[in-house]
């Protein structure tokens, strides 16, 4: 039963170096959901997946304040701020690009939330945690450059073809 643990957690060290912030809000997404009370449907059980997003989200978060703070100790932005909040709610140039990206994704929350699509707990954890991404993009990213996103965008794209389909097709059930 605990096989899948040190496949997350690995995945979490080789994520860890590459978009520890991707990771970093999945894990989130999922602890949230395992604490909610809804973690039926994960590999693990509920208390393990729980305590398995906890460690991977330290993992990962060590990775990123290892190559921070070690590795990379003078990387910095240029006169870019780290914060870009302020920016992105005052430059209105920067809002189109992110209003069409993110029409899909407002979508199937709205289609979720109203309970209207049918969702298991990982993909609760999924959207859990794009929400909690989109969160961390608003403040730290320009909300213009919307390949911040596509990690995401990608896969929710399954869940968000399976809720329009159950919204817009109908079953054999309701037809005639």
């Amino acid at each position: 039963m605990a096989a899948p643990v040190p496949g997350m957690l690995a995945l979490a060290v080789l994520q860890g170096f590459i978009r520890p912030d991707v990771i970093i809000a999945l894990h989130l997404g999922v602890l949230l959901v395992c604490l909610k009370g809804a973690g039926g449907g994960f590999a693990l059980r509920r208390g393990t997946q729980a305590a398995t997003s906890v460690a991977a989200i330290l993992i990962a978060g060590g990775i990123q304040y290892y190559l921070m703070h070690v590795v990379y100790p003078h990387a910095g932005y240029g006169t870019t701020p780290v914060f870009q909040l302020l920016l992105n709610a005052t430059h209105p140039l920067r809002w189109i690009p992110f209003a069409l990206f993110v029409l899909p994704w407002l979508w199937l929350m709205t289609t979720v939330v109203r309970g209207r699509g049918r969702v298991k707990a990982p993909d609760a954890a999924l959207l859990a945690g794009s929400a909690i991404y989109v969160c961390l993009w608003l403040i730290v990213g320009s909300m213009d450059e919307v390949r911040i996103f596509l990690p995401y965008a990608m896969a929710l794209a399954p869940l968000t073809s399976l809720c329009a389909m159950q919204r817009f097709i109908a079953s054999p059930d309701t037809v005639g």
